[in-house]
C-alpha cells in the first residue's frame, strides 16, 4: 500500500523516467523536438532517423507498440489534478536527512513544481510539467540513485503511449508496498534505543583562558587569547611547566560559601557537551595514551549509531562533587528529553567510574514518572559505590596514575584540591569502621579517624570539603531503573598503606581484589538495591578486567551490543 499520494506520484515518476530508452546519436545539424506537456493535447512527434547520414532518408521509427507513434493527450492520474508530477523527494537517504538528491523533475527547494527540504511536494505553478520535458531532463549519470548512463551523444525517445507493458508495470507497481518519501516519514535509525555517556573522574577535555594576575614561574602564561586544552595536554604535565598547569586547573575552597572556586584570572569550561569527542579522546591529539571512550563509540558508530546525535557524551567539570554542578544536571536533563523527542525511544545511560556516582545523584533528584519515561537501562562500569581505598593514598602523598613525568608529590596540591576526590574517600556502610587504611609508625587511620588524617596531613580543607559531600549519597537510595552493573576482577587494587616517613614518602601497598581502582568490595553494593526496586539490578562480573580497559574490552563491548539490540 502506498503511505500517500506524494509516494504514488513519486513512483509513477520514477516508472516513466525508466521506460526510456537510449537512441543512436542524434544528427549534429537538427535540433530536438520540444515536447509538449502532457496536459494539453499533443501533435505527433517528427521522427528521427537513427542513421547520422544527411542524404539518405530511412523509412519513418516506429514504436514496438502497434499504437500509432502519436504521442495523445494524457489523462490526469486523478480526478480534478494535473498530470504533470511536480518535484522528486529532496532528502533521501538511511537517516533521511544528509544532502537532498537534485531530481529530473526539478531543481528547486520547494518552489514551483520542486521538492522543499523535508521532501514536501509543491503544487506550485510548474505543478503541470509534462512526463516528455521530464524525459528531456533526465539526469546526468551519477546524479541521483538509480539513474542510468546513456552513451555519449545519445538523446531520449520515449515510448509509445499505448504500451501495454507500461500499463502492467503501472498495475504492479500500485500493488507493491513501497517506503514513503520525503520529511513526513520518521528517520531511519539503529534498532537500538539513543546513548548518553557519562565519564569518570579525569575523564573529559577541560579547557582554559588566562588573564592571571600572576604566576608561578616565569615560563608561564599569563594572558592567553582564546580557551586552550588544560587536561589532557601533555606538553603541560613537563618539568617546570607542570608548576604552571598546577597552578591553572587548581580549586580554592571557600569556607564561607563551601563551594570552590578557579584561581584569580583562570576561566574553566568543558567543552563539547552533547557530542562525544571530549570523551573519546582526553587528548585533542588522539594520542593513545589519551585514549578513553573512543573504542565503545566506534563500535556503536560500526552498529549504526551516529556520533553526537543518537549517541552523545555528558562530560562535566570532574574536580567538582554534584553539589557544585547544578547546572550541569539541567543540562543533562534537557538532552535526554530532546533525544527522547528526536527518537521516540527512551535513553541508555552509558556511566564510568565516578560518572557512576554522578549519574546515580542526578537519577536520585528526579520522579518516579520522569524516570519510568525517559530511561530504558543504565549501564554502570566500574562503579566506585562505597568509595575507593586509593584515594587515602592520592590525599596524603599523591598519585601519578602511573604517568612517568609526572611526581607524585608534585601533583598533589592538584589532587587535595579537587572535591570530587574527598568524595571519593571509603564509606562506612562497605568497610568495617576498624578497617585500618593508613598506617604509620605513629599512627592507624580508619573510617572514623577522617578529622585526624586530614590534621595530620595538613590540609584541614579537605576535611571540609568531605563534610560537605559525604551526605550526597550516603543513604545510597537506588536508582529507580534496571540497572546493569558491570564490575572488574581479577586485578590486584590497592587496599591499605603503610607509610615509613608520612606523608611525603611513597608508601608499601597492600592490595585486595578488584579492577586495579575500585575495591571489589565498593563495586558490590550494587546488591543492595536487588530488594529495594521493583526494577530489575543485573551484576555482571569481568574477571581480569582492568578499570579503563573494561571500556574497551570484548566482553564489555557484546554485553552492550547485547542489550541495545535485544539479542
Amino acid at each position: 500500500m502506498f503511505c500517500s499520494k506524494r509516494a504514488l506520484l513519486s513512483a509513477v515518476t520514477t516508472t516513466t523516467r525508466a521506460w526510456m530508452l537510449w537512441c543512436g546519436p542524434a544528427r549534429p545539424s537538427a535540433p530536438l523536438p520540444q515536447h509538449r506537456s502532457l496536459s494539453a493535447p499533443s501533435a505527433p512527434l517528427p521522427q528521427r532517423s537513427l542513421s547520422t547520414a544527411p542524404s539518405a532518408p530511412l523509412p519513418q521509427h516506429r514504436s514496438l507498440s502497434t499504437a500509432p507513434s502519436a504521442i495523445p493527450q494524457r489523462r490526469s492520474l486523478s480526478p480534478g489534478r494535473p498530470s504533470g508530477l511536480s518535484g522528486a523527494v529532496g532528502r533521501a537517504g538511511p537517516l533521511a536527512g544528509r544532502g537532498r538528491s537534485r531530481s529530473a523533475l526539478t531543481r528547486g527547494r520547494g518552489g514551483a513544481g520542486g521538492a522543499g527540504r523535508g521532501g514536501r511536494f509543491s503544487a506550485g505553478p510548474g505543478g503541470g510539467a509534462a512526463l516528455g520535458r521530464a524525459a528531456a531532463a533526465l539526469p546526468a549519470p551519477g546524479e541521483c540513485a538509480g539513474a542510468m548512463a546513456p552513451p555519449a551523444g545519445a538523446r531520449l525517445v520515449p515510448r509509445a503511449a499505448g504500451s501495454p507493458f507500461l500499463g502492467l508495470l503501472l498495475l504492479l507497481l500500485l500493488l507493491l508496498p513501497l517506503p514513503c518519501p520525503g520529511g513526513g516519514a520518521p528517520r531511519r535509525r539503529p534498532a537500538g534505543p539513543p546513548v548518553v555517556l557519562v565519564p569518570g573522574d579525569l575523564g573529559n577535555q577541560l579547557e582554559a583562558k588566562l588573564d592571571k594576575p600572576s604566576v608561578v614561574h616565569y615560563l608561564c602564561s599569563k594572558k592567553t587569547d582564546s580557551y586552550f586544552t588544560l587536561w589532557l595536554n601533555l606538553e603541560l604535565l613537563l618539568p617546570v611547566i607542570i608548576d604552571c598547569w598546577i597552578d591553572n586547573i587548581r580549586l580554592v575552597y571557600n569556607r564561607t560559601s563551601k563551594i570552590t572556586e578557579p584561581p584569580d584570572g583562570v576561566d574553566i569550561r568543558v567543552p563539547g557537551f552533547g557530542q562525544t569527542f571530549s570523551l573519546e579522546f582526553l587528548d585533542p591529539s588522539k594520542r593513545s595514551v589519551g585514549s578513553y571512550f573512543y573504542m565503545l563509540v566506534q563500535s556503536l558508530v560500526d552498529w549504526g549509531y551516529k556520533r553526537d546525535e543518537d549517541v552523545r557524551g555528558a562530560p562535566y567539570d570532574w574536580r567538582k562533587a554534584p553539589n557544585e554542578n547544578g547546572d550541569y544536571f539541567v543540562a543533562l536533563r534537557k538532552m535526554i528529553e530532546l533525544m527522547y523527542e528526536q527518537y521516540g525511544s527512551p535513553v541508555v545511560l552509558i556511566a564510568h567510574s565516578m560518572g557512576n556516582m554522578y549519574t546515580l545523584y542526578f537519577l536520585n533528584q528526579q520522579t518516579q514518572d520522569w524516570k519510568d519515561k525517559y530511561i530504558k537501562d543504565y549501564v554502570s562500569l566500574g562503579a566506585p559505590w562505597g568509595g575507593v581505598a586509593k584515594t587515602l593514598r592520592v590525599l596524603a602523598s599523591g598519585d601519578n596514575n602511573r604517568i612517568p613525568v609526572i611526581s607524585s608529590l608534585k601533583i598533589r596540591d592538584q589532587q587535595r584540591s579537587a572535591v570530587s576526590t574527598n568524595w571519593m574517600l571509603p564509606y562506612n556502610y562497605t568497610w568495617p569502621p576498624d578497617k585500618v587504611f593508613v598506617s604509620t609508625p605513629t599512627a592507624n587511620y580508619t573510617l572514623r579517624d577522617y578529622g585526624r588524617f586530614y590534621r595530620d596531613i595538613g590540609f584541614e580543607d579537605g576535611w571540609l570539603m568531605r563534610q560537605d559531600t559525604e551526605p550526597l549519597l550516603f543513604r545510597m537510595a537506588p536508582p529507580g531503573v534496571r540497572i546493569h552493573c558491570l564490575y572488574g576482577t581479577g586485578v590486584d587494587t590497592p587496599d591499605s598503606f603503610h607509610y615509613e616517613s608520612f606523608p611525603d614518602r611513597e608508601p608499601r601497598i597492600l592490595y585486595s581484589d578488584g579492577d586495579g581502582t575500585v575495591n571489589l568490595q565498593s563495586a558490590l553494593q550494587c546488591r543492595r538495591w536487588l530488594r529495594r526496586q521493583k526494577q530489575p539490578v543485573l551484576l555482571f562480573e569481568l574477571p581480569g578486567n582492568e578499570h579503563i580497559a573494561m571500556l574497551s574490552n570484548d566482553t564489555t563491548i557484546a554485553y552492550v551490543k547485547k542489550l541495545l539490540f535485544e539479542l
